[in-house]
């Protein structure tokens, strides 16, 4: 027979440790590309996604300095990059 208190004990010990480690990798992220962002002037991300669970696609990315603003996914790469 399954013991059902152990089996979600054991849930919520691996789950917390998962929102520590995915706490951990955004703080990762933010450090290695917000200042990057920062120094070319951008202030807002946009990025859309289409689809649920396994399956979906980014649909379009956009950056501005302001609302009123927004640039294309290419222009920004080639900002940030150098590259195309």
């Amino acid at each position: 027979m399954i013991d059902i208190e152990a089996v979600m004990a054991d849930f919520a010990v691996r789950q917390a440790e998962r929102q520590v480690q995915v706490a951990e990798e955004i703080q990762q992220l933010k450090t290695a590309i917000l200042p990057r962002l920062q120094e070319a002037g951008i202030a807002r991300v946009e990025i859309r996604f289409d689809g649920c669970g396994d399956s979906g696609a980014v649909e379009d990315c956009a950056w501005s300095a302001s609302s009123t603003c927004a640039k294309t996914w290419a222009r920004s790469r080639r900002l940030l990059t150098g590259r195309a």
